[in-house]
């Protein structure tokens, strides 16, 4: 029985090929910015807005942070990569270790994937070892 994993947070991911109870290697590791995404900071004078007859500007909230947009992109190119993965390598569970913002953007991009077991642990674990990994995935 064959299982993904996939350690992700907001810029990385990483996905592992499992049998069993152990993790047998890394398969490819991937970047937010090796797609175009750039967690660019939002300017301080974002949201303001100043009149010409010379009154003050009044501040408008965004609805969107830009940092939640570039999540919501990484998040659909990973689900993509899964989706062939899966379908490529016939793995009969994914095993999803995410932060929880990420957790909940990648429930939204992975329609429901047939005939696979999904297992999801919010967790940032994108800079721990292996054994670590394998310890929260298989608990």
């Amino acid at each position: 029985m064959t299982k993904i994993i996939l350690v992700m947070d907001a810029k990385f991911a990483k996905l592992y090929d499992a049998e069993g109870l152990k993790i047998k290697s890394l398969i490819s590791e991937h970047t937010s910015e090796e797609f175009g995404i750039h967690h660019k900071k939002q300017s301080l004078r974002t949201g303001f807005k100043t009149q010409s007859n010379g009154v003050g500007g009044h501040f408008f909230d965004p609805h969107t942070e830009p940092k939640d947009i570039d999540r919501a992109k990484f998040s659909k190119e990973i689900s993509e990569i899964i989706k062939e993965k899966i379908k490529d390598n016939g793995f009969s569970e994914l095993i999803i270790i995410a932060t929880p913002k990420m957790l909940s953007l990648m429930r939204k991009s992975l329609p429901k994937l047939h005939k696979i077991q999904i297992k999801e642990v919010a967790k940032d674990l994108v800079q721990s070892a292996e054994s670590q990994i394998a310890e929260v995935a298989f608990a």
